[in-house]
């Protein structure tokens, strides 16, 4: 297990090398988890019949991020994926479906 800082949280992750390399800006060190994940083959298994000709590996990663964001809410916070630009000193984000 490895732990990483994401929105302002200490995250344990139990994952394959794949997993742990994207993740590898946000490791944090001598930390201790406020929360950890991990999937089941299973899940990973389900994931990939979703998504067609996606690596093993793809489809672990993917799992652990939806796990992360079932999490967050109960911390307060979210994770959401969107282009972000700034004007007049308000932010203003545009979330779309992926693809």
């Amino acid at each position: 297990m490895k732990v990483y800082k994401i929105a302002g949280l200490n995250i344990g992750i139990e994952a394959s090398d794949y997993t742990y390399e994207k993740c590898r800006a946000y490791e944090a060190f001598d930390t201790t988890p406020d929360f950890t994940v991990a999937v089941t083959e299973e899940q990973v298994r389900r994931e990939q019949e979703v998504s067609q000709n996606t690596s093993f590996e793809y489809c672990e990663f993917v799992c652990i991020y939806r796990a992360i964001c079932t999490i967050l809410p109960l911390y307060n916070r979210l994770l959401l994926h969107a282009a972000v630009i700034e004007k007049d000193g308000a932010a203003y984000a545009f979330a779309a479906k992926s693809g």
